[in-house]
């Protein structure tokens, strides 16, 4: 498996890698709506390829996956981390997010932040294994605050989303 920055060419795949890696939902009481969701369009991809917040992960050259961030004055933040259904479970996300992790200390960032669901084994619990810590309201910076509103007006049942925090 090869990690890397994603390229322009790239960005065709990344939609329909995050399709397929929504099918983890189809099951879930509750998200099976996750499946037929909007994904993140090609021109939010583009910018962040641009930008050099934009990694792929490839199996014998095929893309599998993708890992998107932000960056805010003392950190980067995992917008989107999507593995094709098929290819979940093998290490890919994992990957993934450790690109991200070094891209931040690249950046000479304090900090990787995120949002999840809270119940699932494939969200919260995965990237505690990987050092990040649930925050608590009080101690959520403002922005998370607001993307955690953001994705409850979207409709994801806020009682089942959290912020999460790697300090480097």
């Amino acid at each position: 498996m090869l990690i890397r920055r994603a390229r322009l060419a790239d960005v065709v795949f990344l939609p329909v890698l995050e399709r397929s890696a929504a099918q983890a939902f189809q099951d879930i009481a509750g998200l099976e709506w996750v499946v037929s969701h909007e994904v993140m369009p090609e021109a939010e991809h583009e910018e962040a390829v641009r930008t050099g917040l934009s990694w792929s992960a490839l199996r014998d050259g095929e893309p599998i996956g993708f890992a998107v961030a932000a960056e805010h004055e003392d950190g980067l933040h995992l917008l989107e981390l999507s593995v094709a259904h098929e290819a979940q479970g093998h290490g890919a996300g994992t990957r993934l997010v450790e690109a991200v992790i070094a891209a931040a200390r690249e950046r000479g960032k304090v900090s990787v932040t995120l949002t999840t669901f809270l119940d699932l084994r494939f969200n919260e619990r995965f990237y505690r294994k990987l050092g990040f810590v649930r925050l608590t309201a009080a101690g959520m910076p403002e922005r998370l605050r607001d993307c955690l509103a953001h994705e409850v007006a979207l409709g994801l049942p806020g009682e089942r989303r959290c912020a999460m925090r790697l300090v480097l």
